[in-house]
């Protein structure tokens, strides 16, 4: 009965992780791209800290060009000291 009740507890918990999703993309699509990038404050916590460092979209834009960059390279550069690198 035990393992049954850990199986919802963790179903729950993925649920309220999906439902967090949608709610960012949600906000996404409505608010626009034009303002600083940044997770929801409450999608950050001890679980889930966070990854990058603030920047807008055209700061991003100019970051990747200016070193020439690909997707995703960029991001490295905006990543706190103290963050781990998940492998």
């Amino acid at each position: 009965m035990t393992d049954l009740v850990e199986l919802v507890l963790v179903l729950i918990k993925v649920m309220m992780d999906l439902v967090k999703l949608v709610l960012v993309l949600v906000k996404v699509m409505t608010r626009g791209l034009a303002e600083i990038l940044e997770p929801l404050p409450e999608l950050v916590d001890d679980h889930y800290p966070r990854l990058f460092l603030f920047i807008d979209c055209e700061g991003y834009r100019k970051l990747r060009y200016s070193k020439n960059l690909h997707d995703g390279e960029a991001l490295a550069l905006l990543q706190p000291p103290t963050t781990f690198k998940l492998e």
